[in-house]
């Protein structure tokens, strides 16, 4: 006698193999496929089960990789915010240093790449006088004298080279060398020790900030230093510095009226 027993798909009561029907319920015992068919639902069972472990398995993987990226994301945020405050903390340092304004410190990174031009075609009406285009190249002081004198534009011949307090009405920008400022040059005031570079100048900067026009380079003006006359003054915008030259140097020019 088989141990084998199959269970009443009905009651439950368990039966021997050798019996066709249920001893309580009289229920006809199932077929082998229908056996059969129930263990491979066990067996699906099991699979769906793998298969649900094996997302959770991924679950905790996803989560895992999106906590490690998070944190990194942070650090990156970080880092980024402390390199800002860095670059605004030097921003403010060097223009507490130099005497100029966050402006100027921060355009002289924009111009290392992208320069203005020494001079621009530009002409306006500035502190109550006119002021002719530029020269289109650089000349001598006498040159730049007769420059003027000989010119004509927009009708007009009445133009001349302009005084260094003149010249410095163009300055913008720069604390110690615009109108009024630290910087002693001016008409009244042509001897060497009227300026120097720290009283005369501010940072270089290639914008053109600290000209009216937006331009930068030297450009005469008509005022011979008193000491030395083989000098005259005049001014560069590229760091808006006040200062003397030879006047066999070779500088720009703009007319005054």
């Amino acid at each position: 006698m088989s141990d084998e027993k199959w269970k009443c798909p009905k009651c439950g009561v368990e039966n021997d193999a050798e019996n066709g029907f249920c001893g309580d319920c009289g229920t006809k015992k199932p077929e082998r496929n229908m056996i059969i068919g129930q263990a491979v639902a066990k067996q699906e069972k099991k699979t769906e089960a793998s298969d649900d472990t094996a997302k959770e398995i991924k679950k905790d993987e996803k989560k895992k990789k999106r906590g490690f990226f998070r944190c990194f994301g942070k650090l990156i945020i970080i880092l980024i915010a402390l390199a800002l405050l860095g670059f605004v903390g030097l921003v403010c340092y060097t223009a507490i240093e130099e005497g100029v304004s966050v402006k100027v410190v921060l355009s002289s990174f924009y111009g290392e790449i992208f320069p203005a031009h020494s001079t621009v075609k530009l002409k306006v009406h500035v502190h109550d006088r006119d002021w002719s285009y530029p020269s289109n190249y650089e000349m001598t002081w006498d040159e730049a004298v007769k420059y003027c004198e000989n010119l004509t534009e927009d009708g007009h011949s009445d133009w001349r080279l302009p005084t260094i307090s003149e010249l410095r009405l163009l300055i913008k920008e720069c604390p110690k060398t615009i109108s009024g400022g630290s910087c002693r040059v001016s008409n009244k005031c042509l001897e060497s020790g009227c300026g120097n570079w720290n009283d005369c100048s501010c940072m270089w900067n290639s914008t053109g900030i600290y000209s009216e026009f937006g331009e930068r380079g030297w450009f005469w003006s008509s005022s011979t230093r008193s000491d030395y006359t083989d000098r005259a003054w005049s001014v560069d915008f590229g760091n808006g510095y006040v200062g003397s030259n030879g006047k066999s140097s070779n500088h720009y020019v703009r007319c005054v009226r």
